[in-house]
């Protein structure tokens, strides 16, 4: 599974690009909020990851916290924060 985190996602978790193994017991959530634990600034990084929406091969994933992670298989997973503009 490949990671790709953006903006604000990016900053808070100060890497944008990862690659990992997820555990049979991980969903998309935990996953990441098991980096976010380890970032720089972890509560900054799980406030930001819980305005995030989630894409997997470009489509939202519903439910991040039931999504089992390791049934995603080699899949492509985007961390968009909320973006402004007009």
């Amino acid at each position: 599974m490949k990671i790709r985190l953006f903006a604000a996602a990016r900053d808070a978790f100060g890497w944008a690009e990862a690659t990992v193994v997820p555990q049979e017991r991980d969903t998309l959530l935990t996953l990441l909020q098991a980096y976010a634990d380890d970032a720089l600034d972890p509560a900054e990084a799980r406030r930001v990851l819980a305005r995030c929406t989630l894409l997997a091969n470009g489509s939202r994933v519903p439910d991040p916290a039931t999504a089992a992670a390791h049934s995603l298989g080699d899949v492509l997973v985007d961390v968009l924060p909320p973006l402004s503009g007009g």
